[in-house]
């Protein structure tokens, strides 16, 4: 069960990789809306559907991508 969780959230994180790195020109809070509407949902689903829990590592993990694509034009 836990060989079949592991490869379920390994494509889950492929998944949402391949999802925010598209390189649409958009507003900050058009990405938002974009992590709101697509990425958001599918960890939903997926957490729910699965009865094992989640290593702290993996959502970080996650973090660190939608934070990367929020803030990927972002002059400081």
């Amino acid at each position: 069960m836990y060989k079949i969780h592991m490869r379920k959230s390994t494509k889950l994180m492929k998944d949402i990789t391949k999802e925010l790195s598209k390189d649409v020109p958009c507003l900050w809070v058009e990405r938002l809306n974009v992590v709101k509407m697509s990425v958001h949902p599918n960890l939903i689903y997926r957490f729910n559907a699965t009865s094992i829990r989640t290593s702290a590592s993996y959502c970080v993990g996650i973090n660190k991508l939608i934070l990367k694509f929020m803030w990927r034009e972002k002059n400081t």
